[in-house]
């Protein structure tokens, strides 16, 4: 997901650098240009959420039995 917001956000930044769609002055294609930018930022944030709950996964199920002492009991899994 992050490769694919980073791929996202060059293709945008690559179509205003070559002035084809702002040249024009057209109000859609500047709404065009910020929502494909919104959603290279979701995917960013996308990536983010997976990625913190996959390091919570592996930390409650496979992380090491020293930092299971600061969990609660009932988060123990034996």
């Amino acid at each position: 997901m992050f490769g694919l917001g980073t791929v996202e956000t060059f293709k945008v930044f690559a179509r205003v650098a070559t002035g084809n769609e702002v040249a024009r002055g057209q109000v859609e294609s500047s709404i065009i240009i910020i929502v494909d930018l919104l959603e290279a930022l979701d995917d960013f944030l996308v990536a983010l959420a997976w990625l913190y709950f996959a390091w919570g996964i592996y930390s409650l199920f496979l992380g090491s039995k020293d930092a299971l002492v600061n969990y609660a009991s009932w988060l123990r899994v034996n």
